[in-house]
């Protein structure tokens, strides 16, 4: 009995969290008006093609009517404005659209904005997948620790970009979902070693990410620096690199036994090598605003200033097709939220840099002894929280890294400040805003953080008196950060789940003013 009280309190705050999602998801799914999510009306348009024709559409010219986008979108999409021209999401892989037909089977006489709700309603669903896979990651990262876990799920489950993103019509939940399997068993690979079973299970997974959406093929150098990492198996005859090659011919074979038929079919729709598709996107999708025009229009610095500046408004709240934005007063809380998160998150780094450099204080050596060394350190070293194994933390640097390449890269020929392109790194996004939230918690580190918090907001206090233009919102903001830090932090003390339990409501607070002051009343027709 005790155990299963033990089990159920345990299981209680992730069903509390998921439960949370899970309305307020579908509340964004039903009262967001309908095609005021990116994109959506090319991803039904798609879902539409294949329910009705059983079969994939083609992209073709014409297919981004970039005049009559912009016409319909500041018109709020009026019925007497069709969106069946706008299908310049045909180029992509089929798995979703393939899915998502069928749920719409049965459901074709319903009146499409019914149709899209149910659509956003899957959404939502495959979301709160994704959240389990991330409070299964980072329990694997730190065994042993009960709330880390649950402080990354909360973070991811309450964005109010991210929640609303997961209640549209798109295949990125599915791919959000799927990367995050293919991250989860790649731990597992670097923590247990790479066996048939586990290569079988990656290979499907991968196989699934190359029919679902191109931008988390991130996935596949994700499992290839698992089989790296992975540790020998032992007690086998093999020889360790044998094994890893081997595993990698399994993975690879079986990936590729699913994506090939569609590689296969684009190269004969589309023609040459275009296997992904891209030529033939480039060339129908023309009109957006590159990278190259803005830079001599605003300069580099007017460049680097909106990039920063759009990305993290787009990261945490920027709706509808990036036109509506909440209170500059909130973007302030969140920017000084997120620049915490980072503090705590940067100290505790720091503390692990500071270990290594005490474990490792010999004079220097050959970089491949080096190498070595550190190797031995980082797989031994000891965690505050319980042990962390250091290869599955590279791991998950190197996905989070991958997918920040990608934005970047993608950014250098087009304008896309849009930071829910970085959500399918969530995984790594959640751990380091827990692992944060979790070291400013500590005495140690919230008692100078409060105090400093304190004299800023003193500092500013005084400058405002004299006129040099701080804002009372601005001194009660910082002023208030530092008060909540240092009672966030005694209460933690006795109540250690009290104070991030609160700031899970704060943020689910925001997410319901972020629909109802903001998404309803910007974007209704």
């Amino acid at each position: 009995m005790t155990m299963a009280h033990s089990r159920l309190s345990s299981c209680l705050p992730l069903a509390l969290i998921i439960t949370g999602h899970l309305l307020f998801g579908a509340a964004y799914a039903i009262l967001t008006p309908t095609w005021q999510v990116p994109d959506e009306p090319a991803h039904f348009n798609y879902v539409q093609h294949v329910a009705a024709h059983g079969n994939l559409p083609v992209l073709q010219n014409g297919d981004f009517p970039y005049e009559y986008l912009e016409q319909i979108k500041a018109a709020r999409f009026p019925r007497d404005m069709p969106v069946t021209p706008i299908r310049y999401e045909s180029w992509q892989p089929p798995l979703y659209y393939s899915i998502a037909a069928l749920l719409l089977r049965d459901a074709r006489s319903l009146p499409t904005e019914d149709q899209v709700v149910i659509l956003r309603l899957f959404s939502v669903l495959l979301a709160a997948g994704s959240l389990l896979l991330i409070h299964r990651i980072v329990s694997s990262l730190t065994p042993g620790d009960k709330g880390l876990p649950l402080y990354a799920v909360g973070f991811a489950a309450t964005i109010p970009m991210h929640l609303a993103l997961s209640a549209g019509v798109s295949n990125d939940a599915l791919a959000e979902l799927l990367l995050l399997a293919v991250l989860w068993q790649s731990i597992e690979a670097v923590q247990r070693g790479v066996n048939l079973s586990r290569s079988v299970l990656l290979g499907i997974l991968l196989g699934l990410v190359l029919l679902t959406k191109t931008t988390v093929y991130v996935a596949i150098p994700v499992a290839v620096a698992a089989l790296y990492l992975a540790p020998c198996v032992s007690g086998s005859d093999e020889p360790c690199m044998g094994h890893k090659l081997r595993s990698l011919l399994h993975i690879g074979t079986i990936a590729l036994l699913f994506g090939m038929p569609w590689f296969l079919r684009n190269a004969q729709v589309y023609g040459g090598l275009d296997l992904l598709a891209w030529q033939r996107h480039d060339s129908v999708v023309t009109g957006q605003l590159r990278t190259a025009e803005l830079l001599q229009q605003v300069g580099l610095r007017g460049y680097l200033t909106q990039f920063v500046v759009i990305s993290f408004h787009s990261f945490w709240a920027q709706f509808g097709w990036m036109g509506v934005l909440i209170d500059a007063r909130l973007y302030q809380a969140l920017a000084l939220f997120s620049g915490l998160l980072v503090l705590g998150f940067g100290i505790r780094a720091t503390r692990v840099v500071l270990t290594l450099r005490q474990a490792y204080s010999g004079p220097w050596r050959p970089i491949s002894r080096l190498h070595s060394g550190m190797y031995s350190v980082l797989h031994h070293l000891k965690h505050d929280a319980g042990r962390l194994p250091r290869r599955d933390l590279i791991l998950l640097a190197w996905s989070a890294l991958l997918t920040l390449g990608l934005y970047l890269g993608y950014n250098t020929k087009f304008v896309q400040f849009q930071g829910r392109y970085l959500f399918p790194a969530m995984a790594a996004w959640a751990w380091g805003a827990a692992v944060g939230l979790q070291e400013l918690l500590r005495p140690r580190t919230a008692r100078p953080t409060a105090l400093v918090l304190a004299a800023c907001g003193s500092i500013m206090l005084v400058m405002g008196t004299l006129g040099f233009g701080f804002s009372v919102w601005s001194v009660l903001l910082v002023a208030g950060s530092g008060l909540a830090v240092a009672l966030g932090s005694r209460l933690s003390q006795r109540w250690p789940h009290l104070a991030p339990g609160l700031l899970y409501l704060g943020l689910l607070t925001l997410d319901w003013l972020c629909l109802w002051r903001f998404v309803v009343p910007a974007l209704q027709g």
